[in-house]
């Protein structure tokens, strides 16, 4: 039922000839998140297997990171702050 009204709208503004703009600012968004959740998956897997050959050594080292869960927050805060001006870019153009 609702893709049929939506079907009927897009004929509709099609008919009067009106601008159909697709908002692209979601993809962007997409493009943008997508860079740093891979690098988030790859610091997993990292820090995973590195720990474990520390543990299995039973080395006498620092199991924690105090760089990496910081980095990873800052990259995630900028690119959310950039989907976010971009949404609201696209949303008063």
């Amino acid at each position: 039922m609702c893709l049929h009204a939506l079907q009927e709208l897009w004929e509709y503004m099609l008919s009067k000839r009106q601008c159909v703009c697709v908002c692209v600012c979601p993809q962007y968004a997409g493009v943008i998140i997508s860079p740093i959740a891979i690098l988030f998956m790859m610091y997993a897997l990292f820090m995973y297997k590195r720990r474990t050959v520390q543990i299995l050594r039973r080395a006498n080292v620092r199991y924690d990171d105090q760089s990496g869960p910081v980095m990873l927050v800052i990259l995630l805060i900028v690119a959310t702050l950039a989907s976010l001006v971009l949404t609201a870019y696209g949303t008063l153009k």
